[in-house]
């Protein structure tokens, strides 16, 4: 995969920042999409690299599991608000009464 965020300057954008942000286990499905759709999104429209590792086990009671999103400081801003979105749509759905579906579903 390339991100916009690998091998090309930034100028204008700000020095390169590195973020985590925790997100329960049992939601990172819906992070990476199918086949990796959604992830690859979420770099394209934000211009941040984002990464799950796999091997990382899941932390603390609520099982989260740390997503990092590296690039300039404005890009990683709006990849965490893509990741949480994307994350959290379906169950906000559900409170709602709704299906949950939309834009990156897995």
């Amino acid at each position: 995969r390339e991100s916009s965020v690998r091998g090309r300057p930034h100028e204008g954008l700000g020095p390169m920042t590195m973020m985590d942000i925790w997100i329960p286990d049992r939601l990172i499905k819906h992070v990476i999409g199918n086949r990796g759709a959604t992830i690859d999104q979420i770099e394209a429209d934000s211009g941040a690299r984002v990464q799950v590792h796999k091997e990382e086990r899941p932390v603390g009671p609520d099982e989260r599991k740390r997503i990092m999103i590296t690039g300039p400081q404005v890009s990683c801003i709006r990849a965490k608000q893509l990741v949480e979105e994307v994350a959290y749509r379906d169950e906000r759905e559900k409170q709602r009464g709704g299906q949950g579906q939309g834009w990156g579903g897995a």
